[in-house]
């Protein structure tokens, strides 16, 4: 049994590497529950009561755990995304004196890995990195005269970086759709432009098989999972490439640019939209970069492997 302890007040998206190992364990017929708390004093009395199960708790939780608790037989932390803890100088101390005293700690991807081994005294043998899961999809259409660019992020004002470097390419036939959870503003002529609610399936289903070209927002928790889901769909990815974003591409499926920097991301742009073929070669690449990616159960079994190691 995999029992994943996390705040209850958090964001869905903060949570989503979470529940995708949970819906893996799952699928692969391995007992998992998750468990949402207030605080930290809630979490404690989740595992005075747990037993017989593979506890994992979200590091968010660790500040204000009690020793008894944090010391409990088999306990597992699990960093989500890089932003979890915050900088050293604004996070509580004790969560990370917590981080080191855990038997392991589990983080999606090689930079959070890197960053917490500069801020805490945890062994490198204790960190597990697993990379989040993809789960199959079927192959983004796109295919039409206007490259058709979809562009993934937490806030439609995280835009404005993609907004400014598509209004240098007027001279070039896109289309964008903006998937967030909030309105967005103008990126261009306004007929090339639509806003879609991210948390609509439907729309989203649509907007994945309609597009081209996948930009994804730097130095957001799901930058990484969306460049993988990206590949997984045979589309080309541009990432502002912060933090686990752009580890997951190479140059024959995707491009990572300098975080801010407008005229390295239009330049990528330019060069993907008015390539066709080169464009398309690229879609080949990564529907084959794709469909070699692991899915959420793979990740969900390797992990229990990686913790009775």
């Amino acid at each position: 049994m995999l029992l994943l302890i996390e705040p209850s007040g958090a964001d869905a998206t903060e949570n989503i590497y979470g529940a995708g190992l949970l819906h893996g364990a799952l699928a692969s017929g391995i007992g998992a529950r998750r468990v949402a708390v207030a605080d930290a004093s809630d979490a404690a009395s989740v595992l005075r009561a747990a037993s017989e199960a593979q506890l994992l708790i979200d590091a968010r939780l660790l500040a204000g755990l009690d020793e008894a608790a944090a010391t409990a037989p088999g306990l597992v932390a699990m960093v989500q995304h890089a932003s979890a803890l915050g900088p050293r100088d604004a996070a509580d101390p004790q969560a990370y004196a917590m981080l080191s005293c855990m038997e392991h700690v589990v983080v999606p991807g090689a930079a959070i890995a890197q960053a917490l081994g500069a801020r805490a005294a945890i062994l490198p043998e204790r960190i597990v990195v697993l990379p989040p899961g993809c789960d199959p999809a079927p192959r983004a259409n796109g295919g039409d005269a206007a490259c058709a660019v979809l562009w993934r992020g937490p806030a439609a004002a995280d835009a404005t970086l993609l907004r400014d470097a598509l209004r240098r390419l007027t001279d070039l036939d896109w289309s964008l759709t903006i998937a967030t959870p909030e309105p967005a503003g103008e990126a261009g002529p306004a007929s090339a432009v639509r806003h879609i609610d991210a948390r609509d399936p439907t729309a989203m289903q649509r907007a994945w098989h309609d597009a081209d070209l996948l930009v994804v927002a730097s130095d957001w928790c799901a930058s990484d999972r969306l460049a993988r889901e990206g590949l997984r769909r045979g589309l080309p990815v541009v990432v502002c490439a912060g933090g686990d974003g752009g580890a997951i591409l190479d140059p024959t499926c995707g491009l990572g640019v300098t975080p801010g920097d407008v005229e390295q991301l239009s330049k990528a742009l330019r060069r993907m939209i008015f390539d066709r073929p080169l464009r398309l070669a690229m879609s080949q690449a990564a529907w084959q970069r794709g469909l070699a990616l692991p899915d959420w159960g793979t990740q969900a079994r390797a992990l229990l492997a990686a913790l009775v190691a």
